[in-house]
């Protein structure tokens, strides 16, 4: 069919707007733990406490600041669509999704909070921002793939995906090659939606 035009610019908007949200959210983040920071009788560790939370937080739901519906599926859903469709004999079970996403919540959490330790505990710089883009992406993504079912958009949507990811890396490694190193491991969420568009077109 014809290219959907209204698609595509909703899709972009969408991306766009959460990214300028969660710079929002960046930028008061490094005013509260400024004044956290110089607040007599608070804890020392009390702004890194609020800024490990925050990454924690986006790792997972970063989607709350997307005006789209980016529902991921469920485990039941999964299955369901499993028993629907033929899926490769190396597909993981669905139990395996849950776990993955938790351990890369955890790398982007650690990775991302020593890189603005690094930045000298300032939120809104590149590295981050990258990062916050690299969510924004996929949460569009997840739209498209599994609540709208594009699959074919879906299948170039990966496309940009891969590249905000080689993006945060390639950034986290100039800041810091340990920071780097850390992240380097949330190539599973891309292999994970990989895993996902090959269990949907797999026709053999």
């Amino acid at each position: 069919g014809e290219p959907d035009f209204e698609a595509v610019t909703r899709y972009f908007g969408a991306t766009a707007f959460q990214l300028a949200a969660m710079s929002g959210a960046l930028w008061s983040l490094d005013q509260a733990t400024s004044m956290l920071a110089a607040t007599q009788g608070v804890p020392a560790w009390a702004p890194k406490a609020v800024v490990v939370a925050f990454f924690a937080v986006m790792s997972l739901k970063s989607r709350v600041f997307s005006p789209l519906n980016n529902s991921r599926p469920t485990t039941s859903s999964e299955k369901a669509a499993i028993s629907e469709r033929k899926r490769p004999s190396w597909m993981p079970p669905p139990l395996t999704f849950p776990i993955v996403w938790t351990t890369i919540a955890v790398l982007r959490t650690v990775s991302s909070v020593m890189i603005w330790e690094l930045s000298g505990r300032t939120l809104l710089v590149a590295p981050i921002l990258a990062m916050m883009l690299h969510l924004a992406i996929g949460d569009t993504w997840n739209t498209i793939n599994n609540v709208e079912q594009r699959l074919g958009t879906a299948v170039l949507g990966v496309g940009m995906v891969w590249a905000s990811v080689i993006l945060v890396d390639t950034l986290y490694f100039q800041l810091s090659t340990t920071a780097g190193f850390v992240l380097y491991g949330q190539k599973d969420t891309n292999t994970n939606q990989e895993i996902k568009l090959c269990r949907k077109h797999y026709v053999f």
